[in-house]
């Protein structure tokens, strides 16, 4: 007959320190935002995600480009550069970490505080009264998977 006994205590205290950084991912937090501000860097270079690019310009504001502060700037979501620096970590910027969520986003307000962000995050109504369409920063299927790595990552062993 053979008879086994096992020592679990390394397992137990394994599994203890995995449930410890499930329960606060805050020192995780800094590579996924790294993540999501690359995502909506190339999203903003390539006029949305890749699932739904984003509307043209119409006219009405492809003129008033033209007359700005930055003529002849025709990218969409890119006029002064405010928009696309909030969704990176600048000015106006919505990052709220906590133990177990991360809010990442855009609180970005234009001339006379209209909320640009949210009306293209949405589609809106403009202060002129023209349809600003919905022009989304999504978070896309790679990114997601990467970001599932990376918490696993993190709570097996730490690293993120």
């Amino acid at each position: 007959m053979i008879e086994l006994t096992i020592n679990s205590r390394r397992a137990e205290v394994m599994l203890s320190r995995m449930g410890s950084r499930a329960a606060d991912l805050r020192p995780l937090w800094p590579a996924v935002q790294e993540a999501l501000a690359s995502m909506a860097a190339r999203q903003f270079r390539a006029g949305g995600p890749p699932s739904h690019p984003w509307a043209p310009l119409s006219e009405m504001t492809l003129a008033m480009r033209r007359e700005g502060p930055f003529p002849g700037n025709a990218r969409i979501l890119v006029d002064t550069g405010g928009l696309q620096e909030s969704w990176m970590g600048g000015a106006q910027s919505v990052i709220r970490p906590s133990r177990d969520s991360l809010a990442y986003g855009s609180r970005y307000t234009g001339p006379g505080g209209e909320a640009i962000a949210s009306k293209h995050q949405y589609g809106g109504v403009s202060r002129r009264g023209a349809w600003v369409p919905k022009r989304a920063i999504e978070v896309t299927e790679p990114v997601a998977r990467h970001i599932g790595a990376l918490v696993e990552r993190f709570v097996a062993n730490g690293r993120a």
